[in-house]
């Protein structure tokens, strides 16, 4: 996370004032684009893992409670036990996800930092090589995105996703985010089905579209916890840019603000998770059938 938000804040700093065609560059719709989805991706990086820290500090709780003081009585005790297990289980799941959702995040940030910044990103006047080297290590050490992937999808296809997603979308949110939420449920129907899917096709086929499918889940996640956010009761106020890209005595409500972030993130989210719950279920097996085909002898040396 802090490499993101370090990798983060050169490119908006440079796109203020690294001025092209007579204007700063960050008035170009496309770098204008790019920024945006950085900062959000960041911030959702940032909701996800808030969220499993305190779902590990429950589970923590629960744990040391049983352990160290247990209710006396058999109906708080057997509640403080299902509690337990729940937070346990989410936990198995959250935290390969935040691992492998923070740590790919990271490393789109870092490249994309470097975009905006073009040939200077590359050299060593910026931070923005230094992220991208340092970025890139996350995804490997303290397990692969693709361990993470592994631990995470058996959360997913085991029903537990669903029932966190199905509480979130219990919880109270402001009337005005009801089409989000729509949008949340439909994703999270399609979720159901594309695991329904995955399992008529046997262990490999999960093996093989887990990411798809953890990707799917961790949008879902972090699109409730982005209308948490909006729905928050909060009132403050944060600043927006000035004309020149710095920091103005204009303000916006951080409540509408971040209506503004989940309206952005779940939108452009909803036709990716549509595709992913596509490619899913679209039964293709050529991994299995034509690699030999498809990727050919090994080189000669």
């Amino acid at each position: 996370m802090g490499v993101a938000e370090s990798a983060y804040r050169i490119a908006r700093d440079y796109a203020s004032s690294r001025r092209q065609f007579g204007v700063a560059i960050e008035k170009l719709p496309a770098v204008r684009d790019l920024l945006i989805d950085m900062k959000i991706s960041v911030e959702a990086g940032r909701a996800l893992l808030y969220e499993t820290s305190r779902i590990v500090d429950l589970e923590l709780g629960y744990a040391r409670q049983l352990e160290f003081n247990p209710p006396a009585d058999k109906e708080e005790l057997k509640a403080v036990k299902n509690e337990s297990r729940k937070c346990s289980r989410l936990a198995a799941m959250l935290t390969p996800m935040s691992k492998y959702f923070c740590s790919e995040m990271c490393n789109t940030v870092a490249y994309d930092s470097i975009q905006v910044l073009g040939g200077s990103g590359y050299m060593r006047d910026y931070a923005s090589e230094r992220h991208a080297r340092d970025a890139r290590i996350t995804t490997i050490y303290e397990g692969t995105s693709q361990l993470q992937v592994v631990a995470a999808v058996r959360g997913v296809c085991s029903g537990t996703a669903d029932k966190y997603l199905l509480e979130m979308g219990e919880q109270s949110y402001e009337p005005d985010l009801k089409d989000l939420l729509v949008l949340l449920d439909s994703g999270r129907e399609l979720l159901n089905k594309s695991i329904a899917f995955v399992k008529e096709n046997g262990t490999e086929y999960m093996d093989l579209y887990g990411r798809p499918l953890v990707d799917i889940a961790i949008a879902l996640i972090n699109g409730y916890l982005f209308c948490s956010q909006a729905s928050t009761k909060v009132d403050m106020q944060v600043a927006v840019a000035a004309e020149n890209g710095k920091a103005s005595d204009k303000t916006v409500s951080i409540k509408e603000r971040k209506k503004m972030v989940a309206r952005r993130y779940i939108t452009k989210n909803a036709p990716r998770i549509k595709a992913l719950g596509d490619s899913i279920m679209a039964g293709d097996k050529s991994t299995f059938s034509g690699y030999e085909a498809l990727v050919g002898p090994v080189p000669a040396e």
